[in-house]
């Protein structure tokens, strides 16, 4: 290689590190609600149909239903407040669910509710899921939920598509 292609490679190089700090700088980069790592955690429960595993990531003053009548991975998601519109559909077939991030509440009357809470954080997340069609296409869904969660332990309140506790 010559030397004045070197030359540019370098450029480009010092350009990019330059390009990533500006960006890291002017960007507000957060780490998620401590929730969200047991909403990874319930997912996992979910998919292992467990029911030991869902219930120690939920509060003792939770407001989600039993798990009695469970019987897939869809039946306990939904029981924890998680559905997508394909898990109607019994010819799909569910690949994945996964926690794909949060974002910040912004909404005034959404932040003039969370004040009511005491003790509580409430997170707005995104959960995505894999599935395959009644094509057999694989096919994905994204959801977003609000999070209630103790500010104490994580433990979940509710999941829900609204606040209205």
């Amino acid at each position: 290689m010559n030397s004045k292609a070197k030359s540019s490679l370098i450029a480009a190089a010092l350009a990019l590190a330059v390009l990533i700090a500006a960006i890291v700088s002017l960007c507000k980069i957060t780490a998620l609600p401590d929730s969200c790592k047991t909403i990874e955690k319930l997912i996992k429960g979910c998919e292992a149909q467990s029911e030991r595993q869902i219930t120690a990531c939920l509060s003792s003053g939770s407001y989600f239903g039993g798990f009695s009548s469970c019987v897939t991975v869809e039946d306990y998601l939904s029981a924890c407040g998680i559905s997508f519109d394909f898990m109607k559909d019994e010819s799909c077939k569910l690949k994945e669910v996964k926690l794909v991030g949060s974002a910040e509440i912004t909404d005034s009357d959404t932040l003039e509710k969370i004040s009511s809470y005491t003790n509580k954080d409430v997170s707005y997340i995104f959960i995505a899921a894999e599935y395959i069609d009644s094509e057999g296409a694989e096919r994905n869904a994204v959801q977003s939920y609000y999070v209630i969660s103790e500010r104490t332990d994580g433990k979940l309140v509710n999941i829900g598509s609204s606040l209205y506790l």
